[in-house]
């Protein structure tokens, strides 16, 4: 996290993508010049919340109660 004064948030979905999410969190720490929070909603059926946050703790993690599709968790 580059601010604790986020210009932008950032919204992905995790769907079973563990190693995916971690990419993208590695990149955007790599590459994003503007301050930024970001918000990671877990789809997984095996919660991978946790992980997440236990590797990212700067990261705000979500886990949905019930998987209604990737419009569904950007909202």
């Amino acid at each position: 996290m580059k601010s604790y004064n986020p210009v932008r948030s950032i919204v992905t979905v995790n769907y079973n993508g563990y190693a995916d999410t971690c990419d993208l969190i590695e990149s955007l720490k790599e590459n994003e010049t503007l301050p930024y929070e970001l918000i990671v909603v877990d789809n997984s059926i095996q919660s991978e919340t946790q992980k997440i946050k236990e590797k990212y703790p700067h990261v705000n993690c979500i886990r949905s109660d019930k998987n209604e599709g990737f419009a569904a968790a950007c909202n």
